[in-house]
């Protein structure tokens, strides 16, 4: 009897650690992801900031046309 409880409960410690050998290959997945998607953003906050001071100017430019236009 004892040692049918052991085994069963040996089995089970089993089944717990693949699954939770699973669920960290689950999350190191995610985090890959999520680390590639971060590098994705960073670069293009990079872009973005970056051409904003010729946006900037570009806003600038028109409108000091539309003031002389008005004017």
């Amino acid at each position: 009897m004892l040692e049918e409880e052991v085994s069963l409960l040996n089995e089970e410690s089993q089944v717990s650690i693949e699954e939770l050998q699973v669920i960290a290959e689950e999350v190191e997945a995610s985090n890959a992801a999520l680390l590639e998607a971060n590098i994705h953003l960073e670069q293009q906050v990079a872009e973005r900031t970056a051409s904003l001071p010729k946006a900037l100017a570009e806003r600038d430019a028109l409108i000091q046309r539309k003031e002389l236009l008005i004017c």
